[in-house]
């Protein structure tokens, strides 16, 4: 029993090619009971068109829920005229076998014998059975309605036609309202489609649906003609956050692993104004969580003690503005980038990382580095072996395997769950959690956490940004009560060449504009450095803006990112985003029938704010 359920559940957003429907009339005829609720016997005639001989029949399934409200299904008759390879079926011969099945809010009519396969052609079906408690109030409370799904948003097949006729008993007759509303498509659509009434019967024929697709058509009554009826909620279905919920957890799990890889513990806070010589400033940028600046301070640090030389093209000056602008245009970072020129920097060592330094901006300010995800690699190892930080295990055949069920099991859940739910609310959960999960992916840290050695620097380069993002008559009154600082005046040699050294790493903390421009004030007349960089057309901190946003420093970033940990599990996890997107456009046409597309309007169906798929009944089916 769970089996066929949930085989049709499974399969209710891939078309089924092995049949079409030719045609299917449905009749309802309104059947009021002594203890006040509706009901409807229905009678489905249902003509098929198979193009294989290798299929049973069919299987028809009725949803049992709306909402909250629950229906039955009784009185299950099933007879037609089915012709198999090596029988026929109805008429004059034996009535075509059925099963019914029940589970989780459908009953399933399984059709057919599993000894015989059909013909190809034609094959007639005629389903009927009594439809409980149908009855709806309007929620504005102006009267009650009848509102069928004709066909169902879940057959997998397109149907050339489909008829839908409500009967209404006479004793009902002068309760009717004259409210009358058609709507075809896909679920939750609103397009409306030709309907009419011939004395108490309300009819409505289609033709040209494609597979989940339907027509659904509603009735208005006049209030309290029905002592029992359901009154359609507009809620949000909250189960719909468990998907979103569990990206949200994964993503605070990567933002965890990300914070336990850069936690130093506490200390009280010390104020340096001395940069530490043992650590490397590509290997503080680490430390501070800025990576991709590292390769920048290193050789910026480089710059300033003479061992590579920066120099900005004299042929720019003309092109610039006289005065250096506070903000670049795009245009002129370009040009400025393309200006700036290296010299010297093949006599690097090549130890502390400064290997680094030569592959990245070996082809200047602007140009990518040939294969920037081997430079990341290199940074890591620099970090671990010089002892700042604990190595990362390389992701394993298990821990890819679980990020792929991570993802796969809320989105699987929201897919199922969307069998009572609006499409539009599944589609937004489904959104929200696949991103929250690729955000969870590329946000995982691929450091391992801080050695010893690695919290006394970090805490360093705490007391080091502390000075730095001072004031500038803070800073001055600090050196001066401090015995170990140098002695400064203001505008001391001393304080130029201290501001010089600290430049790289106002380049870390993500300050050296305004940095670059102390230094400019005070260096002007004392430092060879800021003289040769400064052409007068451009200023230090165009050249810095210039330099931190070329192609060479931002290569760095998108490789130092969860991507590499979860490379291998991207790719798989990509094609699965690819199909659940596949499924999230398919559902906004197979959404499940029963009141899945229920009206977000109060004026109820048969008032015009209905939509495809918004009635009671209906359902779907496929071949087996």
């Amino acid at each position: 029993m769970a089996a066929l359920i949930g085989t049709l559940a499974a399969g209710r957003l891939i078309p089924d090619s092995a049949f079409r429907i030719t045609s299917f009339d449905g009749e309802y005829v309104l059947d009021p009971q002594p203890d006040g609720r509706l009901d409807a016997l229905v009678t489905e005639r249902i003509t098929t068109n198979f193009s294989s001989e290798d299929k049973h029949g069919i299987i028809r399934m009725i949803p049992l829920r709306y909402q909250d409200h629950e229906n039955t299904v009784t009185d299950i008759e099933v007879t037609g005229k089915v012709r198999t390879l090596e029988v026929a079926l109805g008429n004059s011969g034996p009535v075509p076998p059925h099963k019914v099945e029940r589970e989780d809010g459908a009953v399933a009519i399984r059709i057919g014998d599993p000894i015989y396969t059909l013909y190809s052609g034609e094959q007639h079906y005629e389903i009927r059975y009594r439809l409980t408690d149908i009855a709806l109030n309007i929620p504005d409370g102006s009267g009650q309605e009848v509102a069928l799904d004709i066909n169902g948003t879940d057959w997998a097949v397109p149907a050339d036609a489909v008829t839908g006729r409500i009967v209404v008993p006479a004793d009902l007759a002068d309760n009717l309202n004259g409210n009358l509303a058609c709507y075809r498509g896909p679920s939750g659509s609103t397009t409306t489609c030709p309907i009419q009434t011939k004395g108490t019967t309300t009819t409505s024929s289609e033709t040209g649906l494609g597979a989940f697709q339907s027509v659904t058509m509603a009735v208005g009554f006049e209030p309290d003609t029905f002592a029992t009826a359901y009154t359609p909620r507009r809620e949000v279905p909250w189960g719909l956050a468990v998907a979103p919920a569990l990206g949200l957890l994964l993503y605070a799990w990567s933002w965890a692993q990300t914070w336990r890889s850069r936690a130093a513990g506490r200390r009280v806070l010390v104020t340096e104004f001395e940069p530490s010589d043992d650590v490397p400033p590509l290997v503080a940028a680490d430390l501070w969580g800025r990576p991709e600046r590292g390769a920048l301070a290193q050789l910026l640090g480089h710059v300033i003690d003479g061992r590579v030389t920066l120099t900005v093209d004299a042929g720019l000056g003309g092109a610039a503005p006289a005065a250096a602008p506070t903000r670049l245009s795009r245009r002129d970072l370009r040009r400025l980038r393309s200006g700036l020129a290296l010299s010297n920097l093949d006599a690097l060592p090549g130890q502390d990382g400064d290997d680094i330094v030569k592959a990245q901006f070996a082809y200047g300010f602007g140009s990518t580095p040939l294969v920037p995800s081997a430079l990341a690699r290199r940074h890591r190892d620099v970090v671990v072996s010089g002892g700042w930080r604990r190595p990362v295990d390389e992701p394993s055949v298990l821990g890819r395997f679980t990020l792929i069920l991570l993802v796969a099991a809320p989105v699987a859940g929201y897919v199922a769950y969307t069998a009572a739910a609006p499409w539009w609310w599944s589609l937004i959960a489904g959104l929200v959690a696949v991103l929250l999960m690729v955000a969870s992916v590329y946000r995982w840290p691929t450091s391992g956490p801080l050695t010893a050695k690695g919290r006394d620097a970090y805490h360093h380069l705490r007391g080091l940004h502390s000075f730095v993002t001072m004031a500038e008559a803070d800073r001055i009154a600090w050196l001066q009560g401090v015995t170990t600082a140098p002695r400064v005046d203001g505008d001391g040699r001393s304080l130029v060449r201290l501001y010089e050294r600290l430049l790289p790493y106002a380049v870390i903390f993500g300050v050296e504009d305004s940095w670059a421009q102390l230094l400019g004030r005070h260096a002007a007349p004392a430092s060879s450095f800021v003289a040769a960089v400064d052409s007068g057309a451009w200023s230090l901190a165009d050249v810095l803006r210039a330099s931190t946003s070329s192609e060479a420093a931002r290569a760095y970033e998108p490789n130092e990112s969860g991507a590499r940990w979860f490379g291998a599990a991207n790719r798989s996890v990509g094609g699965g985003f690819s199909a659940v997107g596949s499924s999230l456009r398919a559902m906004g046409s197979s959404s499940n029938s029963g009141g899945s597309s229920w009206s977000s309007s109060s004026s109820g169906s048969s008032g015009g704010s209905g939509s495809s798929g918004s009635g009671m009944g209906g359902g779907g089916g496929r071949s087996w």
